[in-house]
């Protein structure tokens, strides 16, 4: 009887986690143009004589200023344009520049520098939008992805359409989907429900990701943020997670070439919302995987939904409100807090982090993921040992599904104007010759 009343759950959470866990090379936004680009150069073939790429305004913010892996010193997305359009194989979704040789780096590399790949901004209302028209000898092919990263909606190859099945790329990413309406107690209920393929899947991002945080300590990265925590800072569990996160994101951002286990979309979110639950689990000497994977995947659940209330891609910024937040529940649960002390571990966050916005991905997203990250550890063990308990107030409801719907207003309706004023700021600074 039990495992019949378990099934619904189990099966909800392995949809979801298919859907919104899958391995990324670099950056989302950039590698959303590489992927276009390189169904593009699929569809059609022969010799390019130019690759014009437009994609909506979050995409262009996003990717103006971040590393891609294989293309230092280039950052960007015109790099990664090129990059996908020479070497990336588009049936590999998210990681289309998973490998990438000396001879395609050097062509993508020519290609920008005869200015035959441009990325344009265009005005569009509707999310995530990528269009690729390469013109080759062959003809024009053009390719948009729209919604998702992965999600190629139309390829059109000398002006006709592709049916659905030939489009190829990584799938539909998920479109259609909606977890507006997950509750706690529906997240709680999942995330105890892991079966063997879901418990692999988590294991596997928790191996990935905590791979590019050992990587982020030893590479000489901009700031090397984490190394210099560990170095100058006292050692506790808080500064752990703060650092592995930051030095995880920093080479992430920084095009360090290794995958990892993103979630909702996000390459930083799903570090931020796995490293401190891990970090965690060691301090507090819980040597169970199987819990520590439980209370992986209510971090991924919490995340992807925060993110559904707030925007896949807020002004507000996602690695620390959402998957930081998710964090912080996940370790409460880890450390056998109820549904009480799970609640209170992620008002906690809310209610610290609320405002904190995303200012375009660059390694110095490693300084505000690492901060979300020891303050994940700090309120995820006080609330899961009755230590805080933030009463309702300001944007903090009577229930986080309360709290949540206040937040996504505030995302919705008012911080549009604070995504123009970031990618003006980061224009301006293009414009007078800065990195």
């Amino acid at each position: 009887m039990e495992s019949m009343r378990r099934a619904p759950a189990a099966g909800r959470i392995g949809d979801i986690l298919r859907l919104e866990l899958a391995p990324a090379l670099g950056c989302t936004e950039p590698i959303a143009v590489a992927l276009a680009s390189a169904r593009a150069r699929e569809a059609l073939g022969g010799r390019l004589r130019r690759l014009r790429v437009a994609v909506d305004r979050d995409t262009f913010k996003n990717g103006l200023e971040v590393g891609v892996p294989w293309a230092a010193p280039h950052r960007g997305n015109v790099i990664a344009a090129a990059l996908g359009y020479t070497a990336g194989r588009p049936g590999r979704g998210l990681e289309v520049i998973g490998r990438v040789g000396a001879r395609d780096r050097a062509r993508a590399r020519a290609l920008v520098r005869d200015g035959r790949v441009e990325v344009r901004l265009t005005r569009r209302p509707d999310g995530l939008f990528v269009k690729a028209t390469a013109e080759t000898d062959r003809g024009t092919a053009e390719v948009v992805i729209r919604r998702f990263h992965t999600n190629i909606a139309s390829v059109r190859v000398n002006g006709e359409p592709l049916p659905a099945a030939r489009r190829g790329g990584g799938g539909a990413g998920g479109a259609g989907r909606d977890f507006s309406r997950l509750t706690l107690d529906g997240m709680l209920e999942m995330a105890s429900a892991l079966g063997p393929r879901e418990e692999a899947l988590i294991r596997r991002g928790i191996e990935m990701n905590m791979r590019i945080a050992r990587r982020g300590l030893r590479e000489r990265l901009p700031l090397s943020l984490g190394r210099r925590m560990l170095d100058c800072l006292p050692r506790t569990a808080s500064l752990e997670a703060a650092a592995l996160t930051a030095a995880a994101v920093e080479a992430r951002m920084a095009g360090v070439p290794l995958p990892v286990m993103s979630s909702g979309g996000s390459g930083n979110c799903g570090i931020a919302a796995t490293v401190p639950v891990v970090v965690a689990a060691r301090a507090e000497g819980i040597a169970d995987g199987r819990a520590v994977r439980r209370a992986t995947a209510l971090s991924h659940l919490l995340n992807v939904r925060i993110k559904e209330s707030i925007g896949r891609r807020s002004a507000l910024c996602g690695g620390v409100l959402a998957a930081s937040t998710g964090a912080a529940a996940g370790i409460a649960c880890l450390l056998g807090g109820g549904r009480a002390e799970i609640t209170a571990a992620a008002n906690a966050m809310l209610a610290a982090l609320s405002c904190v916005l995303c200012d375009g991905a660059r390694p110095a997203c490693a300084l505000k993921l690492g901060h979300g990250a020891g303050l994940a550890v700090e309120h995820g063990i006080l609330a899961a040992r009755g230590g805080i308990a933030v009463p309702e107030g300001g944007l903090l409801g009577r229930t986080l599904e309360e709290t949540l719907a206040h937040l996504g207003r505030v995302s919705s309706e008012e911080m549009d104007a604070i995504n123009e004023i970031v990618l003006d700021a980061m224009l301006a600074r293009r414009g007078r010759g800065g990195r």
